[in-house]
């Protein structure tokens, strides 16, 4: 059985089959994922090995992730949920094999809140590519070269353990203190209360095609095992509004809303000390202490930027029906930001003049 749980989970519990279920079930449940978890690490062992057998882990970046995690009995909970932003979905292994003659430290470990789509410009980095569309991740070469970079800059919240009685507690010997260096990442990524990650979910009540469970073409029927999830979908939609959240290495903060109850925030939004609670129990979202909410305004404040900086990106690539004289190309912005030097002088009007005023007004 699961300890007492926050608002979403326990919004899910009474819809789940397995809620109420005997402690046997949930260690079977446990087992077969850790024995997936064990045959991926086998196979992942077989490549590993047949680098090192051809010399080819010489000249091979090698990179292990999830897409996501799994409830796996957690909270009385199986699978995932479209808007859970629980650390057991969203906090995943992330593992790098650099090469020593591309700078790779062995066994070198990285404390720093990082986030999937940093592989991206990590790869691109490390293939000598220059990116051709606007993205927001960080090239994580800079750790692989020097570990030291991303824990001085925010240590990580160790892994908590479960006792036997269901207490918390800290791996022996993590600290419990976790830097809160801006300097690693710009704004706002970095900030005043360290690094952060960012994650989003859930659907919009007013976006009825995203929700599982409608008869498209044929309707859900009871003997199905995922009924009781797509029923609680559309009759329960707020339950998997949408949600984002802002990770730090000491806190969590989960904001909830949509147009129909403009009042959800104050009830269903999470704040999580992951020091003192690295199983995410105590919701510390209302808390009237002084320290708790400046802390949520913070980090409130980050996420709301990260929602806003990240969001309605062009594509760099011209669309070909759109051929108005004049019009200008990313493609001759070699940096990933058009800035005046690139627009100065560059374009030629109808008349086959070139055209300068573009530039007016950019930094």
């Amino acid at each position: 059985s699961s300890p007492s749980s926050p608002s979403l989970p326990a919004s899910l519990q009474p819809h789940v089959p397995l809620h109420g279920q005997h402690d046997e079930l949930m260690r079977k449940i446990h087992a077969v994922y850790l024995g997936c978890v064990s045959y991926s690490d086998y196979l992942f062992g077989l490549l590993h090995d047949t680098l090192k057998e051809t010399g080819l882990d010489q000249t091979t970046a090698t990179f292990v992730f999830a897409d996501h995690g799994d409830y796996a009995g957690d909270y009385g909970l199986v699978e995932k949920w479209p808007s859970g932003l629980d650390d057991i979905l969203t906090r995943v292994p992330l593992l790098i094999s650099l090469p020593e003659a591309w700078g790779g430290v062995a066994n070198g470990s990285v404390a720093a809140p990082v986030q999937v789509f940093d592989i991206v410009p990590t790869v691109l980095e490390l293939a000598n590519i220059t990116a051709e569309h606007t993205h927001f991740g960080e090239s994580l070469v800079p750790f692989l070269q020097n570990p030291d970079l991303g824990n001085t800059a925010g240590a990580a919240v160790a892994v908590g353990t479960m006792g036997a009685s269901g207490e918390s507690g800290l791996t022996p010997g993590a600290s419990a203190h976790p830097g809160t260096s801006d300097t690693l990442f710009e704004w706002p990524r970095g900030g005043p209360d360290g690094p952060a990650a960012f994650a989003e979910g859930g659907y919009s009540s007013y976006d009825t095609n995203d929700f599982e469970g409608r008869c498209d073409p044929d309707c859900p029927t009871p003997d199905s095992i995922y009924y009781p999830k797509v029923m609680q979908e559309q009759n329960e939609r707020l339950s998997v509004c949408r949600a984002a959240s802002i990770r730090t290495a000491t806190h969590k903060l989960v904001y909830r809303s949509d147009f129909t109850d403009r009042t959800k925030h104050m009830r269903d939004s999470e704040l999580y000390d992951l020091v003192a609670d690295p199983f995410e129990l105590n919701n510390l979202y209302n808390s009237t202490d002084s320290d708790l909410v400046q802390l949520k305004h913070r980090l409130y404040h980050r996420l709301m930027d990260w929602l806003f900086l990240t969001s309605d990106v062009s594509n760099w690539a011209e669309d070909s029906r759109y051929s108005m004289p004049g019009n200008i190309s990313f493609e001759y912005s070699n940096r990933g930001r058009i800035d005046r030097h690139d627009l100065a002088g560059i374009g030629e009007d109808a008349d086959g003049k070139p055209i300068h005023w573009w530039a007016n007004g950019l930094n």
